[in-house]
Formats: C-alpha cells, structure tokens, sequence
C-alpha cells in the first residue's frame, strides 16, 4: 500500500516552492507576472496530492487516478470534508479584505470547481483562456487538516523525506 506520508512529503514539496514563488513576485504594483501561473500550477498539484493523502487516511486505499479536485475533495469521507470547510472559512476570515475579490466571497465548493483542472488548464494557456484560481492558500489548509492527524509528519519531512540532489 501507499504510505500518506510518502504522498505528503511530495505534497510538501509543491507546497513550498509554491510559497517560494508567490513570495518571489514582488510589490502588487510591479507583479512579475511570468511566476504567476507556475505558482498556482504548483498550488493546484500541491492541493491535489494532500487530498490524495486525506483519501488514503479516510478509506485505507489510494485515490482513484483523478485529477479534478472538486472530485478529490468529494471523495473524502463527510467528516473530512466539512474539517476542510471549516479551517477554509476559518483561514478566509484572516486575509486581509484587499486580497478578497467581491464582498460576497465564494465559498471552499464553489472555489473547488472553477479551479479544479487549472493546472492542466494552465499547461495550455497558449491555447485557452485562463482560468480564476482563488485556491492558493488550499494547501496550507489540506497540509494542517493532515498535520492535526498526524502531528509527527512536519518533523519527520524535514529530517528524511526531502527530495536529495545526488552529485554525479
């Protein structure tokens, strides 16, 4: 069987260069805009892999090979999904209002499907019109909803489950 924690530490991996570049885009005013869709191609695969992780903690068995997160997150069990609503909401009262779009923000299932395919919908840009992605912040909230199950997880990435460079 697949280990989460193997799913969670690749999860992690996409989580963190997503942070790396969203912290890399500058002021608003002066956005470099070519870190853009790399970053939510990396939000959007880091998500995906932490509700494969929560899939398999639920149901003791690998998601099926889907890749639309609405989807993902509709096959967690109830008890689950409303744990990542909650912590959604929850995270969504903290931003500040300059970074919320309208007054009347859409909720976590609405937000689910307009960017469930996004990163495959950005692999295309060239091709479609873009997409909104309003799920950014998604996987700090997917990564605590794992943490908060298994607490050990953060510390056992850092010391075994990082990706190593080996010299050639």
């Amino acid at each position: 069987m697949t280990d989460p924690l193997e799913i969670f530490a690749r999860a992690e991996d996409f989580r963190r260069t997503s942070i790396l570049l969203i912290n890399s885009l500058g002021a608003p005013k002066q956005i470099d805009a070519t870190r853009l869709v790399p970053q939510a191609v990396n939000s959007a695969f880091s998500s995906e892999l932490f509700l494969k992780c929560l899939h398999l903690l639920d149901h003791k068995k690998p998601a099926p090979m889907v890749h639309a997160l609405d989807r993902l997150f509709a096959l967690l069990n109830v008890s689950t999904q409303n744990e990542i609503n909650r912590a959604w909401t929850k995270m969504r009262r903290t931003l500040p209002t300059k970074f919320l779009q309208r007054t009347q923000e859409p909720g976590l299932l609405e937000c689910l499907k307009e960017s469930s395919i996004a990163f495959e919908h950005y692999r295309y840009l060239f091709e479609l019109a873009p997409v909104r992605y309003r799920i950014q912040n998604l996987p700090d909230v997917l990564r605590n909803v794992c943490v908060t199950r298994n607490p050990t997880w953060p510390s056992l990435y850092e010391t075994a489950y990082q990706i190593t460079l080996v010299k050639t």
